[in-house]
């Protein structure tokens, strides 16, 4: 089910962001950290983890040095967790398909502001074995994610570093013996350099 989620949000995104006669399309490539914050329980679980994004779309421009663009983004984060030991170990990873809005103002010559949202799916799967047995379990819920970046010219392509603030609800109601379902939050403080392409 979830893979079928993610191939439609895929189509739908590639669909949305198809260029047109004005627009510019971009490619951006993001790696940085995540540092748990909020929820206790998401924080007595995640250290501070590696992030990975893929984002692209188009924009056009709407006032001198102002654009607006709509993208679609991939995140892969392979969770650091103190769950992980000598005797158990335990992969933890998410995946987040964002669809959002981006806006850019030129503050300087060479230096550009960005501000972008959106809002997605957020899926979180964990396996842990230990003597031979293994468990897993996953769960998916929504992504909202905010951020703000400063990008440098740098010949063709653009430099930039971005803070921002990934959240993801969730609801864990997949249990044998009817009981409440356990909503929880996850929520970071993102730190990020990307590389932006121009196509």
């Amino acid at each position: 089910m979830t893979r079928t989620w993610l191939v439609l949000a895929a189509i739908a995104g590639t669909a949305a962001l198809a260029p047109s006669a004005h627009a510019e399309g971009y490619l951006i490539l993001n790696g940085g950290v995540l540092f748990p914050m909020g929820d206790a329980d998401w924080k007595d679980v995640v250290d501070p983890s590696a992030n990975l994004a893929v984002r692209g779309g188009s924009s056009r421009r709407v006032a001198r040095g102002a654009r607006v663009g709509f993208e679609a983004g991939l995140e892969y984060a392979p969770l650091s967790t103190e769950l992980d030991s000598a005797l158990v170990q335990v992969d933890f990873n998410r995946y987040r398909v964002i669809f959002g809005a981006r806006y850019e103002q030129l503050v300087a010559r060479g230096l550009l502001l960005s501000l972008r949202g959106g809002l997605g799916i957020s899926h979180l799967r964990i396996e842990a074995s230990a003597l031979g047995q293994s468990e897993s379990d996953s769960d998916t819920g929504v992504a909202l994610d905010l951020a703000a970046g400063l990008w440098f010219a740098a010949g063709s392509t653009l430099l930039g570093l971005e803070l921002g603030l990934p959240f993801g609800f969730h609801s864990d109601d997949n249990n044998d013996n009817n009981d409440a379902a356990v909503d929880f939050r996850t929520t970071e403080l993102a730190l990020s350099a990307g590389v932006r392409f121009q196509l």
